[in-house]
């Protein structure tokens, strides 16, 4: 069986210029963890859940409050004034920071006529999630690992 059987053939893709914010909301709403990066036909990237997350930070909010004194109430409450201040810092990043700032700009591909065995390998020794399926430059479709794991291989 060959990577054009089993690939995604018209997947959700995402613009260069897209803010993150808008490519966060498309995965929440095509209930997607990836997609390739096209500008004019040609992939030009790709970007999954993982590189989204390794460009934020991730901000835990809570405080221990046991019998605090007076001045233990004004620390904790500064402290998470400043955790609130690098949360809405973080977003910001999100709105204002373009999908071509943490996309994989040269991301691993297959080939329509590559078996799907190879694609599983590739994709097992170099743990990636998406396999891009491109020809001549042009995106043609995707392989994701759920697609395989639905794929009898021999």
């Amino acid at each position: 069986m060959l990577v054009k059987d089993v690939m995604i053939k018209e997947p959700i893709t995402l613009s260069p210029n897209e803010p993150i914010v808008d490519a966060i909301r498309k995965f929440k709403k095509e209930k997607i963890s990836g997609a390739p990066v096209v500008e004019e036909g040609k992939l030009v990237g790709l970007l999954t859940n993982e590189q989204i997350l390794k460009f934020m930070e991730v901000h835990e909010f809570g405080a221990e409050l046991i019998l605090p004194s007076p001045f233990d109430v004004i620390e904790v409450a500064e402290d998470l004034w400043a955790e609130i201040d690098e949360a809405e810092n973080e977003f910001s990043k999100l709105k204002h920071n373009r999908v071509k700032d943490i996309m994989d700009k040269s991301p691993v591909t297959a080939k329509p006529e590559m078996h799907v065995t190879e694609a599983a390998d590739i994709m097992s020794k170099k743990k990636l999630t998406h396999l891009p399926v491109v020809e001549n430059g042009k995106l043609l479709g995707l392989v994701t690992r759920a697609d395989l794991t639905k794929t009898p291989l021999p």
